[in-house]
């Protein structure tokens, strides 16, 4: 469900501020870094710290999705109201300034689903079950961007409103679901509400999540391990290539769209943007088995490799005398199994160097790596680099293919971090676990 609304009222979302509503490359970028960085101070400040100490996930996925699901109707009407008095840069204005405030609270919406996850999870099952998420997130995505390619009629759907009811109403059928739900596993032992055979099952997780953090503990005792170290370590070098991978997200839709490239259409930029999800699909599928045969931290760094070949192509398959949509398939392919691949493998070195009774706070710093860097990049980095050499009479396209070249650099830079600068006591994590 929440892969479906993303897909239905993002995907379209860049395109609507930049080609409807006249925003500049710096100002659209900004819509989504400025509310990132809202979303991500309200879970390290704000809800990282309520989770570990009321334990009360479910409740923080509902009232995150509850005050979203009224804030996107909200916004939504006085965008409208301001665009039509006011013109449309006060719109957009509206949309920046909405977001931030509806990030802040959904924000304790990603906390709890997070930690939700870790908790019933053990480090063995741990690949295969973000796996089979990140499949059923594929699917939704799929759904949702098939939909927006309909509603999105050149800009109208949002104007009119079609796409934030569609939204909305998504939202409050998320959240309804997850009243069927205990609070935690916990109290659904307390209420005798689960069948014999799994709360034996949960009450040996449960042991073996003690066994593991009292591990952990005698590791940093004895062996000199330091899980902050390590933790810190991984997220510099999630942050830079967020950063540099994420930059060019809201760039790509608008740069394939002009005519010196490939002037697609909403119904091919639809079909393009299902091709990441069926990729994501299959990498669900397989992130378990391929973890199994190597480990996750092989397959972090694969994965980030495949992210700078696939972001340095775009500027040389957009150079060539006749660009096709056929060279598009190996960015976007790998584009999407990467985005599963990453998340699931970096999501389980984070769960085994962080104990258990600290997991809501860090596992909030975790989430800012990928929530911060959607926006900031572009708004930092490709925006401005591109709105200056717009203004000097370069092209949009070859404005774009600087920024592309300069986003590839950072994600070699994480590459070079993961593997130059690795903590010695990284290695001691795998041999803790056995």
């Amino acid at each position: 469900m929440v892969a479906f609304r993303r897909g239905i009222f993002f995907t379209f979302l860049s395109i609507y501020l930049r080609e409807f509503l006249g925003a500049t490359n710096f100002v659209m970028t900004l819509q989504s870094s400025l509310s990132m960085i809202a979303n991500v101070l309200g879970q390290s400040l704000i809800w990282g710290k309520v989770s570990d100490r009321l334990k009360k996930r479910r409740m923080l996925i509902i009232s995150g999705e509850l005050v979203a699901s009224v804030g996107f109707l909200i916004v939504f009407w006085l965008h409208r109201y301001n665009g039509i008095n006011y013109g449309f840069p006060s719109a957009v204005t509206t949309l920046v300034i909405g977001f931030i405030i509806i990030e802040i609270f959904w924000s304790s919406s990603n906390v709890g689903q997070m930690t939700l996850v870790a908790d019933l999870t053990t480090d063995q099952e741990r690949s295969a079950i973000m796996g089979k998420l990140q499949f059923m997130s594929g699917l939704g995505y799929i759904a949702g961007a098939f939909i927006s390619g309909y509603l999105y009629l050149d800009g109208e759907g949002f104007w009119n409103g079609t796409l934030f009811y569609a939204c909305t109403g998504i939202i409050v059928l998320s959240f309804i679901g997850m009243f069927f739900l205990p609070e935690s596993y916990a109290t659904a032992l307390e209420k005798n509400e689960l069948e014999p055979e799994l709360v034996l099952e949960i009450k040996a997780k449960e042991q073996e999540m003690q066994i593991n953090s009292s591990q952990q503990k005698l590791n940093e005792d004895s062996q000199g391990f330091n899980f902050k170290r390590v933790f810190m370590w991984l997220i510099i070098v999630l942050l830079i290539f967020n950063i540099g991978s994420k930059s060019i997200f809201q760039i790509f839709p608008i740069h394939i769209r002009l005519e010196e490239t490939f002037n697609v259409s909403d119904n091919t930029f639809t079909l393009l943007s299902n091709i990441s999800s069926i990729s994501m699909i299959l990498g669900g599928f397989v992130i378990g088995i391929l973890c199994k045969i190597s480990n996750e931290k092989i397959m972090f760094l694969i994965s980030t490799i495949l992210v700078f070949i696939g972001i340095i192509t775009l500027p040389i398959i957009t150079l060539s005398l006749d660009p096709s949509l056929w060279f598009l398939l190996f960015y976007l392919i790998t584009r999407g199994l990467t985005d599963v691949w990453i998340q699931t493998t970096s999501f389980m070195m984070v769960s085994k160097i962080v104990p258990i009774e600290h997991r809501g706070k860090y596992l909030s710093y975790y989430n800012v790596t990928f929530f911060i860097a959607y926006g900031l990049g572009g708004t930092l980095i490709i925006a401005p680099i591109a709105d200056w050499m717009i203004s000097r009479g370069y092209a949009d396209f070859q404005a774009y293919n600087v920024g592309f070249l300069v986003a590839a650099g950072l994600v070699g830079l994480s590459i070079l971090i993961y593997l130059i600068f690795r903590p010695k006591d990284f290695k001691s994590i795998s041999k803790s676990k056995k």
